[in-house]
């Protein structure tokens, strides 16, 4: 039997679905869709903010509409997509999707997240570094959850939240770029280094979380590394340096 690409798979599940025209709401959703999967650890039981719309209700059953569902396209669906929404009048950043950082298959549905705007020094090979930095973040999150003194409900981010972790690697690595060319000389790659940092300040996802100081102190960053300022490049973001041992692994 022909599989399909995991796109042209949901396309054609809504479409066989005979129940696309019913509507539930999204609580509803959630509870027919954990009901329909094997058995797996606690998700997340307490739903995030999001507003009452209504989701469509889609009915999936192999044995019913006999098409066949590879094990990726399903874990793509129906792990780390959890189907619900931001509401930004309320309090998420914004209407993106929250993630399930717990699930399986979070590391490969968030690095295919990777904005097209983020740029990487020529070391770094983009899929390889937006997938190490998405296993790191989801192992720290099952640290996270394991710790919950309610026993583990799940951890969630939105999908730009997601998107402004890699901003921040990536924003370490033009660093470790900047003070590398300025220790050697290359004034070049130094001044390459440096204007990335600055249109890396203005990032798009960085501008969406930042609730006061994030934009500013990357300018400031971006700026001491134009002026050739090594100490006042070195004196930010002094977090990089483990950050970086995570894509270099």
């Amino acid at each position: 039997m022909t599989q399909l690409d995991p796109d042209d798979l949901v396309a054609e599940l809504r479409d066989a679905d005979p129940a696309r025209h019913l509507e539930a709401a999204s609580d509803d959703y959630r509870a027919l869709l954990r009901a329909s999967l094997p058995a797996r650890s606690s998700r997340a039981s307490s739903r995030p903010q999001t507003s009452r719309r209504t989701t469509r209700l889609l009915v999936v059953g192999a044995t019913v509409l006999a098409v066949a569902i590879p094990g990726a396209a399903a874990a793509s669906v129906f792990a780390a997509r959890t189907g619900w929404f931001g509401n930004a009048e309320h309090t998420e950043t914004d209407a993106t999707e929250f993630l399930d950082m717990t699930a399986p298959d979070y590391p490969e549905a968030a690095a295919r997240e990777w904005p097209a705007y983020i740029t990487l020094p020529p070391a770094y090979h983009r899929s390889e570094f937006a997938l190490a930095v998405s296993r790191h973040r989801a192992a720290q999150a099952r640290v996270g959850d394991a710790r919950d003194p309610a026993g583990g409900k799940g951890v969630v981010e939105q999908v730009t939240v997601a998107r402004f972790g890699f901003d921040e690697y990536a924003r370490c690595a033009w660093r470790a770029e900047w003070l590398s060319a300025n220790e050697s000389g290359d004034e070049v790659r130094e001044r390459r280094a440096a204007d990335a940092l600055t249109t890396a300040a203005s990032w798009p996802s960085t501008v969406a979380v930042d609730g006061g100081g994030i934009v500013a102190g990357h300018q400031d960053l971006a700026g001491a590394a134009r002026s050739g300022d090594r100490a006042g490049v070195e004196s930010r973001n002094i977090q990089c340096g483990a950050m970086l041992e995570v894509v270099r692994r």
